[in-house]
């Protein structure tokens, strides 16, 4: 683009990002890449944008025409006669501009050449959006790739490869940001019998993290500092409110909601914060904080606010969460009476017209809703337990589990040092609850048990929740036991018409009832019930479960065609994007019919969808289940050896996660 021929602002290009991000680096090492372009030479100059005290035009024009051979006895007087001469000289000439740091298009228009001769190259923290230009170039965080690359060229190769787990962990300390690594890796490489492992840990410590940034008069700190500095008493409080529970982003509602402010101005402050290089907004209307610029908000806040304040402000973040979640649960589970039972009365939530723009809600906001659980687990417990739980519908679709465990963990773990008993019953079970998704049953089991006891007499519907669960966790290794525990479930839940919940229960004795040879009137009564509930409650997921499990049922009783009428009833009523880990179940299940009729190759087909599904959903119990039928299939079609392969693969992941019943059915291939 700088060695190109087009016309004045085809050779304009700007460079964009927040401080640290590399972008005066760039510009220099580009102005040296295209220097013989450029024979009548380069002027450079630095606008002093995020400084506090820019340049002015005249002051620049002024040094620039001295640059290019006038005196100062001969330089005009106004901005106007200095433009005028300055584009004379231009005129003749093939010059590169490095416009650095610049604070705004109105510092910068004065300075472009007209001559089609000269390019310019302007760094500037602001987009600088009105500033017609040829080629953008905003600059985010490095790639691993890249700031390994880096650090390993300060530190050393050698180095960096024997302790490459530790080098990982300093870079991602430094989020990737080049002056972060500069400052770091230069510190490093002054003291080479330090070991990386030690510093990673110092780097780990969120409250010194940015202390620990610093060489000589370099300090990381210092470049945020010049940004925050420039904004206004508004902005100022809203950098440091909104960090406290941000971690993936806000959106401008959530926003306005902690700071208390009308969603206009909350976004107009908020892209005054972008304007200073202090947020990024990978999204329209999505708003994000790098990491170290996080920790730096924080630190002001709790310098600068009144804990009172902060504590408010999380408060009101939680609300909003609250209320959107508990919308969001009752698209996804239309018959469950929790939402309305568990959490207070809230307004000013979001309103979903449909089940989709629930799922899409969940999809934008989980992960803030998670960060915001871990930052107020210890000083809004009650609120944060109840969000815990109002997510469960959004984690049961989506199957995120793995990513819930870590923030359950912490408010039950906050709950039980407060000694608030219904804030760690609802933890407890929301825990437990994601330890047996991910296998770790006897985990699961201790965590259900402590979540009834707390519940019992006391959060009377999460404790009919909890032992539903504990059904189906004790079910694995003891079928009967676990179906006595269901059946008292389904009753509770039927007694407060919880539909969903006595649907799941009923749906989950069908399950565990499967586990055990032939098949019991008492089990397609159950069957047949659930799938009743679900559909009066027009739950289109619940029914799509319900068939997943009737479909089981119809080919234990030896009506394999209704049974894969039923399966394929499932994914019609599950959209890609719905109940991922579902469509993958009863791709598994089709395979186990198709098998049962002497139909190997479609077997094959749906066994391997079955694999690629649970993979991508990360649930291994599905995916060593979806091994085992793949097994089976191979075996049908006389793959012997790959089937023998796949069965061992199967057991082996079968007993690490806990299902003992599974593995040793599935073992019993092995012996034949």
């Amino acid at each position: 683009m700088l060695g190109s021929r087009a016309g004045r602002i085809g050779r304009v290009v700007l460079v964009t990002g927040m401080g640290g991000v590399g972008k005066t680096a760039l510009a220099v090492h580009c102005a040296h890449a295209v220097l013989a372009g450029y024979p009548d030479g380069q002027l450079y100059t630095d606008l002093r944008g995020a400084d506090g005290a820019p340049a002015t035009p005249r002051s620049v024009l002024s040094a620039f025409l001295r640059a290019l051979g006038r005196p100062d006895s001969s330089l005009p007087v106004s901005v106007e006669e200095q433009s005028a001469l300055y584009q004379e000289l231009l005129a003749q000439r093939r010059l590169l501009l490095v416009l650095d740091n610049a604070a705004d298009a109105d510092q910068i228009r004065p300075l472009l050449p007209r001559s089609p001769h000269c390019a310019v190259l302007i760094t500037s923290r602001d987009p600088l959006a009105d500033l017609p230009v040829a080629l953008r170039l905003p600059l985010g965080a490095l790639t691993d790739e890249e700031a390994l690359a880096l650090f390993a060229r300060l530190v050393g190769e050698r180095r960096t490869r024997a302790e490459a787990s530790a080098a990982r962990a300093v870079l991602a300390a430094c989020g990737n940001l080049p002056l972060a690594i500069r400052v770091i890796g230069s510190r490093l490489a002054a003291r080479p019998s330090w070991s990386l492992a030690e510093v990673a840990e110092r780097l780990g410590d969120d409250h010194e993290r940015l202390s620990e940034l610093e060489v000589e008069a370099v300090t990381v700190e210092s470049v945020f500092r010049v940004g925050y500095d420039q904004l206004d008493a508004r902005a100022r409080r809203a950098f440091r409110l909104l960090a406290l529970p941000a971690r993936s982003g806000l959106d401008v509602k959530a926003a306005a909601r902690a700071l208390d402010a009308p969603e206009a101005e909350t976004e107009e402050t908020l892209e005054s914060l972008v304007t200073a290089g202090l947020l990024e907004t990978p999204a329209v209307g999505r708003y994000r904080y790098h990491d170290l610029v996080l920790l730096f908000a924080r630190r002001l806040a709790a310098d600068t606010d009144p804990a009172m304040d902060r504590h408010t402000a999380l408060g009101r973040l939680l609300d909003h969460h609250l209320v959107s979640a508990a919308g969001t649960y009752h698209f996804l589970s239309p018959g469950a009476t929790i939402p309305r039972t568990a959490s207070p009365v809230l307004r000013n939530g979001p309103l979903f017209a449909d089940v989709r723009a629930a799922i899409e809600w969940n999809a934008t906001h989980f992960d803030d809703a998670l960060a915001l659980l871990v930052r107020s687990a210890s000083t809004h417990t009650d609120r944060a337990a109840t969000l815990l739980l109002m997510l469960g519908a959004a984690v049961r679709a989506a199957h995120l589990w793995h990513d819930l465990i870590p923030a359950a963990s912490a408010v039950a773990e906050a709950a039980t040092a407060k000694r608030d008993g219904r804030s760690e019953g609802r933890a407890r079970y929301m825990l437990a609850a994601g330890l047996a998704q991910v296998g770790r049953l006897d985990d699961a089991e201790r965590n259900v048990s402590r979540a009834l006891a707390l519940t019992d007499g006391a959060d009377e519907e999460v404790h009919a929740m909890a032992l539903n669960l504990r059904g189906v966790v004790v079910g694995w290794d003891d079928p009967v036991a676990g179906i006595e525990h269901l059946r008292r479930a389904a009753a509770l839940a039927h007694a407060y018409g919880n539909a969903t919940l006595e649907a799941a229960a009923l749906g989950n004795i069908v399950q565990t009832r499967l586990l055990l040879p032939g098949m019991d009137d008492e089990t397609v009564d159950a069957s047949l019930r659930q799938l009743a509930l679900y559909r009066a409650s027009a739950d289109r997921h619940g029914e799509a479960l319900g068939l997943y499990r009737h479909g089981q049922v119809l080919l234990r009783q030896g009506r394999p065609e209704d049974a894969l009428a039923a399966h394929h009833r499932t994914l019609a009523l599950v959209e890609p994007g719905e109940r991922d880990f579902l469509r993958g179940g009863t791709q598994m299940r089709l395979s186990e019919v198709y098998l049962s009729t002497g139909r190997p190759e479609q077997a094959l087909f749906h066994a391997q969808r079955a694999l690629e599904v649970s993979r991508e959903v990360r649930h291994e119990h599905l995916e060593a289940l979806s091994l085992a039928v793949l097994g089976d299939a191979n075996d049908a079609l006389g793959g012997h050896d790959r089937a023998r392969s796949l069965w061992r693969e199967a057991v082996g992941r079968l007993r690490r996660l806990g299902f003992t019943h599974d593995a040793e059915r599935v073992a019993q291939r092995l012996i034949i």
